[in-house]
């Protein structure tokens, strides 16, 4: 995924790969955050607050709700 404003850049990558049994999946996650001008870094500042805040949950919430139901979760 990659979007871009007026004020900030953002880029994510996710790569699954296998693990080390057949019941388990190795997932990366790598994420870029480019302020383009102060408000792009103050929105980036607040988004990791708020992503580390949580512990990253929103992704184990995301992954689980797409394994039972085979469906995106759509966040608000």
């Amino acid at each position: 995924f990659t979007g871009e404003t007026k004020d900030r850049y953002l880029r994510i990558i996710r790569k699954l790969g296998s693990a080390a049994s057949d019941t388990e999946t190795e997932a990366t996650v790598r994420y870029t955050f480019t302020g383009l001008n102060d408000r792009g870094n103050e929105i980036n500042r607040h988004a990791l607050e708020s992503m580390y805040e949580r512990n990253l949950r929103d992704w184990e919430e995301a992954i689980n709700f797409y394994l039972k139901t085979g469906a995106i979760l759509k966040h608000h």
